[in-house]
């Protein structure tokens, strides 16, 4: 079996791909129900126990997992449940916000190695440049670790920043730059790391989704509450769904959106104000965790 390529996208239905495709199953596995054997991976992925051990060990060679104690004292052979190896690989997460910047160093689980901040009056362009580009060497430096062991760059930022001039108090024009950057393809030049750009909601909810109370239910909701709120609805644990930011005092959930137009909650339901109609009433769903983020 060849080399997994775990962290690239899936590149059709060749050969290749589907291999890569299955490795991310099985880590997908292993981080949401923490170390397991080859075969209960296979049982619950329906997988062939062939082709689990084969990608197990291929992972096992690459440094991603580690090999726990065997369990003993059940019928056959002992099992060697399969963990996460922390320091496998890392990645590298900068939030852009109206106020202040952080770029945090996570391991394989997700857990924060290392980070830095920065605050400023408004993000400027080269402010957040200058911050990525000495800071993201300065952690790679300061862990001693190789560019082939960071996976990327994950930048989270609120939409249409460029629109946020005025309520930041930026100087008239100063934001405008903002409106024709590529910020993805920028920081990848820039950092000489792969690059995803997202918007700092949904970013959140995925990490919920992911890392937090969220693996745990299969519809949740999120609220994300900075300057302005935001949020995200994760269905039957495949989508979330982001409706970003907007300078509006409240988003409340509509279905699978997120309302507006100056409305007030009383008892549970959205009341409309200002002559405003009345919407469609929600899904339920449980609202999951409300998060406060100083951006």
């Amino acid at each position: 079996m060849g080399h997994i390529r775990v962290r690239d996208p899936i590149g059709g239905s060749n050969q290749s791909g589907l291999r890569d495709q299955n490795a991310r199953l099985v880590l997908s596995y292993i981080r949401r129900h923490g170390a397991m054997a080859s075969a209960e991976i296979a049982r619950r992925s329906g997988l062939s126990a062939q082709t689990v051990s084969n990608i197990v060990r291929a992972l096992e060679t690459q440094g991603l997992l580690n090999r726990e104690a065997a369990v003993k004292g059940r019928v056959g052979k002992p099992s060697v449940p399969m963990a996460l190896r922390p320091e496998g690989t890392y990645g590298l997460g900068l939030s852009i916000g109206r106020r202040s910047l952080e770029l945090v160093l996570v391991d394989f689980k997700g857990r924060r190695v290392d980070s830095e901040s920065t605050v400023y009056p408004y993000p400027s362009k080269q402010v957040v440049y200058n911050f990525a580009r000495t800071q993201t060497e300065a952690l790679i430096s300061r862990h001693g670790l190789a560019r082939s062991r960071v996976a990327g760059l994950g930048i989270a930022r609120p939409n249409r920043i460029w629109e946020w001039g005025e309520f930041v108090g930026a100087p008239e024009g100063e934001m405008r730059d903002w409106q024709s950057t590529d910020l993805e393809a920028e920081m990848a030049a820039l950092t000489g790391l792969s690059t995803v750009l997202e918007n700092d909601a949904t970013a959140a909810c995925v990490a919920e989704h992911l890392l937090g109370r969220g693996h745990d239910l299969a519809d949740f909701a999120y609220i994300f509450l900075g300057n302005f709120v935001g949020g995200g609805l994760v269905r039957a644990r495949v989508d979330a769904v982001d409706r970003g930011h907007e300078p509006h005092p409240c988003h409340c959930l509509r279905g699978h959106h997120f309302g507006r137009g100056g409305r007030e909650h009383s008892g549970g339901r959205c009341v409309p104000r200002h002559g405003a109609q009345p919407h469609h009433r929600p899904h339920r769903v449980r609202v999951l965790a409300t998060r406060y983020h100083r951006d």
